[in-house]
């Protein structure tokens, strides 16, 4: 399908090293809305009303390890937060 001239693995390579994963994280970070954020630590978007953005978008920068167990405890945070 490729031919001999190592196209496929040529294509793998440069699949996995120009990405070292896929968790985007900081494009509505939780920072001051001065400085680019999006969110504030209540997870509320600046300039709306009972909108929350509780997803890795929030993070203002990468988590090491899986972000599961970080969007987890965030979520019941706010979840928490909401309820009262």
């Amino acid at each position: 399908m490729f031919g001999g001239n190592g196209l496929l693995h040529n294509l793998i390579r440069s699949f996995f090293k120009d990405r070292s994963n896929f968790h985007p994280v900081g494009t509505a970070a939780m920072l001051p809305r001065e400085i680019g954020g999006v969110v504030d630590v209540n997870h509320a978007a600046y300039g709306t009303a009972n909108v929350r953005v509780v997803d890795a978008s929030a993070l203002p920068f990468q988590v090491c390890g899986h972000l599961v167990s970080t969007l987890y405890s965030e979520a019941e945070r706010v979840a928490d937060t909401i309820k009262s």
